[in-house]
Parts: structure tokens; C-alpha cells; sequence
């Protein structure tokens, strides 16, 4: 490996789990947006089966993390962040497990953790407390597998201890996120792509379907615990693609596009068209190790897993430009991580290029540190605009405190903006925030959020009459990120700063 001498063990830990920190201690102190408030809410408000979207989804080990971050922080952000990115690192490490034990070799933990724990396509997972549920799900499923591959490696005894312990973990998966759900064929797929030459005899494909008929029985037991607890799929329905290659591009090749290429173009506008081709041919050079790779089982299983685990969001879609919904990449990324270091690692280029390739691993998890720095950047700026909006509506409810409470008494919100990745900074909040930070002062007024733009104040005069008979109506001022009251056509009273 040339100038890399890494061994796995303690060192391997504190590499990556320092890479973790230095990538994301700034987005500690990005404070809650969209769903955020929508979860803090519905834990002070709703059962275990309404946590997320109030009955869509079934995750009640996600629902019970948050009722502790809740009850330990006081609400404290700081705290719900910290938890995330906690997740995050201990999802990194069981990629790194999972990659020694799987490459074998002296540095597949460091760079495969490396790659996962850096990847730009998570900060819509880690740095956004409602993407937990897939950060935990993820974590939850590197460590099952990892003690799945263990306990085929040895004796009887212990090799029952760590397949229960990967057993429970996968059951715990499946109670944090429906993406667990396909994992058992992942490991069909491996068992009939690795040889079992850990065995004195090759296995048979019954006896393999056997070693994994426990997960099986227990991915058919909590579905049906799901789909009895909120009374049907919930939150999922059919592929939104249109034709067989849309069908195909959707759920498979944006996905895998996506993974080797995780830059949010939007962003990256403002940087220079010579910078972004550089760091476009550093992301996508791993592809041309294929032609070095002799199809080694690694790739092949990883690109299989990859796309078993996109499956059950394939429905949803994800905007490549923007990364819109890139958190249902979390889990097909372990995989994807897996994959780079193997290309790294077994191939011809590895005996044929060993003076580029430690130079060459250090520029491409650089350029994976650089390109997620600029993703999490829309999360950090979400912050700020929620904490400017909160402090401004707080201005504006001591305003009216003897108004609220009316009948049919109303807050209308106009012009409210739209974060990229589809994350609403305040659409799907403020009505949420309003009640946690004001009730029982405004508990019995409804909330409407309106965030079409509009050209001038002649937009929202039909709202007239609603305002004389007794609704509060405020424009969203995007150039300071706070809120004015509206009062009439001519009428406009603007708060400070």
C-alpha cells in the first residue's frame, strides 16, 4: 500500500471517529428545522405509531430515542445532533468491521469506514434530526451483518451467540426503519456469491436458506406487527416512474449515479467550472478500476445489496440535482463504501499501481470531506432562517396575546420558503413550533403555512376580510428571514430586525 501503514484495531477507531467530528461539529449548533418540531411535538402528543408522519410509519425504537434526547437535553438541539452524529460513527465502524472481515485486508477497515463516515450524500440523514430514523436503521444492520460474517467463522458454541446477537439487531433495524425489511435476501445473496470455505463441506442452497431462515420468520412477524399496528403499508405505495426505463433509472442507475456522484449541483454553481470538473473526475475515478477488476465477488455482492436495499423506497424517488431524499441512499451506502475499498483493494491495479494508490485514496476521501462540507451548507443556513423566523413570530405573538384564544382566530403565513432536499424550513414547522413554544397562549388557533411566492401585496388583498374579521396574517420577508404583519392592502406594519 505504499505510504499507508494502518493497521485495524483502536487506531482505525479514533481515525474515523475524529473524521466524524471534524466533519459535523459544526452542524451541531444548527438547531432544529422542518420535521424536527413535528417530532418534538408528536412525542409530547402522540403514541408510539404516530412518531414521524402521526401513523404512516411503525418505529418505535427511533420514537424511543427521542423521548430520551427529550427528556435528558430539555429540548436542547445541541443534544439531538449530538445524538445523530454518535449514531453516524458507530454506523461507520460496523462498515469498517464488516469490510475487514469481508476484503481481508490489513486496510479495508480504515478506508471503508473512511468513505461511509465522510460520504456527502448523509448530511440529510445526519444532520437533519428526522433523519434518524435511517442513521440507526443503517447502524443497526452494519453491526448485524458484521456478527452475521463472525459467527460464520466459528466454532459451534460461539457461532450461535453471535448469530442471535445479529438476529436481534436485525429485528431491532426493521423497529427503526421499513428499509431493513429486505436485509435477509442481502444474505441469501451472500451466501450464494462467497464460497463457504470456512466449512469442511460446501454447503448446499437449502442448508444456506436454512441459515437464514431466522431472519426470515422475523422479518414476516414484524411486517405483520407493522401493518396491524397502523392498519396498512402507511407511508409507502407504488413507483411514481412512468415505463420500464423510467422504472429502471428510478430505482437503480440515478441511485448508483447518485453514490459516485453526491454533488449537489445547485450548490456547486459557485464554484468554478475548473474546480468542479476536478473534484467530478476524482468521484468518478473509482469506476475505472472496473476494468482492472476481474468481477470479484466483493463488487458483485455490493452492487447487489445495493440495489435489494434500495427497493423499498424506490417509489419515492430522489432529485438527483439537489439530492432530495438522498437519506434513502444511507443504508445501499454502507454497501457502496464497501465496494470503493474493495476496488482499492483487489484488483490488478493494487500490484500493478501501489506508488499512486495511497496518494490517490488520500485526494478522494479529501474531495469526499469538500463535497459533503458544501452539502451540509443548506442545513446550517435552514438554522439560521428558523431561528430568525422564531425570533420575529415571537415579536409578533406578544402582539395580539389578548387576541388569541377567539373563535375560528387564525394565523395565516404567506411567502414561507422552501429548503432544498425538499426539508421544509418552516412549512412543515411553524405550526408546530408555535404550539410547543406557546400553548396554552395560542391552543386553540389554527395555523395555515402558504408558501407560493407572490409579486407584490395585491396578491394576498383577497385575504382582506379575513384580517378585519379577526385572522393574523403575516408575509415571510426573505431578504431578512423574518416575519411582517399584514394588515390591510395599504397597511403593513413591519417588526425590527
Amino acid at each position: 500500500m505504499g505510504t499507508i501503514r494502518l493497521t485495524t484495531g483502536w487506531v482505525t477507531v479514533l481515525i474515523i471517529t475524529a473524521a466524524g467530528i471534524i466533519a459535523y461539529y459544526p452542524v451541531l449548533f444548527t438547531g432544529f428545522v422542518a420535521d424536527d418540531y413535528m417530532i418534538l411535538y408528536n412525542i409530547k402528543h402522540y403514541t408510539i405509531s404516530d412518531i414521524g408522519s402521526q401513523g404512516m410509519y411503525f418505529r418505535p425504537l427511533v420514537y424511543i430515542s427521542f423521548v430520551a434526547d427529550s427528556l435528558l437535553s430539555n429540548d436542547n438541539p445541541i443534544w439531538f445532533h449530538g445524538t445523530n452524529l454518535l449514531l453516524h460513527i458507530l454506523a461507520s465502524l460496523g462498515v469498517a468491521a464488516c469490510a475487514a472481515l469481508l476484503i481481508r485486508n490489513k486496510y479495508a477497515a480504515v478506508i471503508a469506514g473512511l468513505i461511509f463516515v465522510l460520504h456527502p450524500i448523509h448530511p440529510e440523514a445526519v444532520t437533519w434530526i428526522a433523519g434518524r430514523y435511517d442513521v440507526m436503521c443503517g447502524l443497526l444492520l452494519a453491526w448485524s451483518f458484521y456478527y452475521y460474517l463472525r459467527s460464520n467463522r466459528l466454532e459451534t458454541g460461539k457461532h450461535r451467540f453471535m448469530r442471535g446477537i445479529s438476529i436481534v439487531l436485525f429485528g431491532l433495524a426493521c423497529m427503526s426503519k421499513e428499509m431493513a425489511f429486505p436485509f435477509p435476501i442481502m444474505l441469501l445473496l451472500y451466501e450464494l456469491i462467497f464460497p463457504s470455505d470456512e466449512h469442511a463441506e460446501p454447503l448446499t442452497f437449502a442448508k444456506k436458506l436454512k441459515r437464514i431462515s431466522p431472519y426470515l420468520i422475523l422479518c414476516f412477524l414484524l411486517f405483520f406487527l407493522r401493518l396491524a399496528a397502523i392498519g396498512g403499508l402507511g407511508g409507502y405505495g407504488p413507483l411514481k416512474a412512468t415505463g420500464f426505463l423510467d422504472i429502471i433509472y428510478q430505482a437503480f442507475l440515478q441511485p448508483l449515479f447518485i453514490l459516485f456522484y453526491p454533488v449537489n449541483r445547485l450548490i456547486f454553481d459557485r464554484v468554478g467550472t475548473t474546480s468542479l470538473l476536478t473534484i467530478s473526475l476524482i468521484l468518478l475515478a473509482p469506476l475505472l478500476l472496473v476494468i482492472y477488476t476481474r468481477i470479484p465477488r466483493i463488487i458483485l455482492f455490493s452492487i447487489a445489496a445495493i440495489i435489494i436495499s434500495i427497493l423499498p423506497t424506490a417509489h419515492l424517488g430522489i432529485n438527483e440535482t439537489r439530492l432530495e431524499s438522498s437519506r434513502f441512499l444511507y443504508l445501499p451506502s454502507i454497501f457502496f463504501a464497501i465496494m470503493i475499498a474493495g476496488l482499492f483493494l483487489q484488483n490488478r491495479f493494487r500490484d500493478t499501481c501501489k506508488r499512486i494508490i495511497s496518494p490517490f485514496l488520500i485526494i478522494y476521501i479529501s474531495t469526499l470531506f469538500f463535497t459533503l462540507y458544501q452539502n451540509n451548507n443548506p442545513w446550517i443556513i435552514s438554522g439560521q432562517i428558523t431561528r430568525s423566523a422564531i425570533s420575529s413570530t415571537e415579536k409578533l405573538i406578544e402582539n395580539h396575546t389578548d387576541q388569541w384564544g377567539r373563535d375560528k382566530t387564525k394565523i395565516i403565513a404567506f411567502n414561507v420558503p422552501m429548503t432544498y432536499l425538499g426539508a421544509a424550513t418552516l412549512v412543515n414547522s411553524l405550526p408546530y413550533m408555535l404550539h410547543l413554544r406557546h400553548d396554552p397562549v395560542i391552543k386553540d388557533v389554527v395555523v395555515e403555512v402558504n408558501y407560493t411566492g407572490f409579486e407584490g401585496w395585491e396578491d394576498i388583498a383577497p385575504f382582506d376580510e379575513l384580517a378585519r374579521e379577526g385572522a393574523v396574517i403575516w408575509v415571510f420577508d426573505d431578504t431578512t428571514s423574518t416575519f411582517c404583519e399584514y394588515e390591510s392592502t395599504t397597511t403593513l406594519l413591519k417588526t425590527e430586525g
